[in-house]
């Protein structure tokens, strides 16, 4: 059971079936009424309103954020309960994501950046390119003013062969 030069068949096999498997990379757009690109290259984008100027960047291990308190009092984000969801109709993926390093309140004009974590998309086969246009929506839970508030910024997954 050799194929050519003596190597095994099981070892062509695995190695065909790995030639065959297509890698990707992503490029995410905000899709956010109001959002603005921060960048040429389009990597980083910022929403802001009267509370919160939020600046984020989809990376490939996570999320950066950056959030500046707008308001004069004090800005509580909800970090323990950052959510992304992956936009899939099928299961509505949903996952927790915490910050890479303790955080806590933000003073008024205060600015904190941090990376979410984990943030872990497929890089290769069908299931990575059917994220491909597929919008993901970050939650991001606060208390501004003394009222709860739940901020959602939405991403275009764009998927592209490396």
């Amino acid at each position: 059971m050799s194929a050519s030069r003596g190597v095994p068949v099981v070892v062509w096999m695995c190695w065909l079936a790995s030639g065959c498997t297509t890698h990707y990379a992503y490029d995410f757009q905000p899709a956010d009424p109001g959002a603005r690109l921060m960048s040429t290259t389009g990597e980083r984008f910022v929403v802001d309103d009267a509370t919160v100027t939020a600046e984020l960047q989809v990376m490939d291990d996570a999320i950066e954020v950056a959030l500046t308190n707008r308001t004069t009092s004090v800005l509580q984000v909800d970090w323990d309960h950052i959510t992304i969801s992956r936009g899939d109709q099928a299961d509505h993926a949903i996952t927790a994501l915490h910050p890479a390093t303790d955080l806590g309140w933000l003073q008024p004009g205060a600015k904190v950046t941090t990376r979410l974590v984990p943030f872990v998309l497929p890089r290769s086969g069908d299931e990575a390119a059917r994220y491909h246009g597929r919008r993901l929506e970050l939650v991001v839970p606060m208390i501004a003013n003394h009222e709860p508030k739940t901020y959602r910024f939405h991403v275009i997954a764009r998927v592209r062969a490396e």
